[in-house]
């Protein structure tokens, strides 16, 4: 039987972010994220309901989040879902689940501080060099499309 982690969000940012870097130099954004759920009780009365997720984005993606997001964004987040295990300070075996980022896109139409629209969606590419420190080839360096040439299938 094979098995499948996957995990997709949209919510808005909880807290302001904060950037750091491990000893290896790879970039990490902890972030929350609220899930809004609006359903009607047994009542008959709206009601909503708030989950709030921790949220784990590496690499270039945490640089990027930091850049154009803050608290109240709201963005699509693509991951998977981890395991923290922890013994607090009473000796106390502790976990959560957490979503580890694979992906984000910004939901909203916000601009940053110069005026500038941020990316629509990031995702590692795949000649991207992503953990290397290399960069891959930029989009104008890409070869052109030919969008008449039929895709044979």
């Amino acid at each position: 039987m094979s098995n499948y982690n996957k995990v997709i969000l949209v919510g808005n940012i909880t807290r302001d972010l904060e950037l750091r870097y491990i000893p290896s130099g790879t970039a990490v954004v902890k972030a929350g994220l609220a899930v809004n759920e609006r359903f009607k009780g047994s009542d008959g009365q709206q009601k909503d309901k708030t989950l709030f997720i921790d949220v784990d984005v590496w690499g270039r993606q945490a640089e990027v989040l930091c850049e154009y997001a803050g608290k109240g964004r709201c963005i699509l987040v693509e991951g998977t879902l981890e395991l923290d295990t922890w013994d607090d300070k009473d000796g106390n075996k502790r976990s959560k689940i957490k979503v580890r980022c694979d992906r984000f896109q910004f939901m909203d139409a916000k601009q940053t501080a110069n005026g500038t629209a941020p990316p629509a969606e990031t995702r590692p590419r795949a000649d991207s060099g992503a953990g290397t420190g290399i960069q891959g080839p930029k989009a104008q360096d890409a070869p052109p499309v030919n969008e008449q040439d039929e895709i044979p299938f």
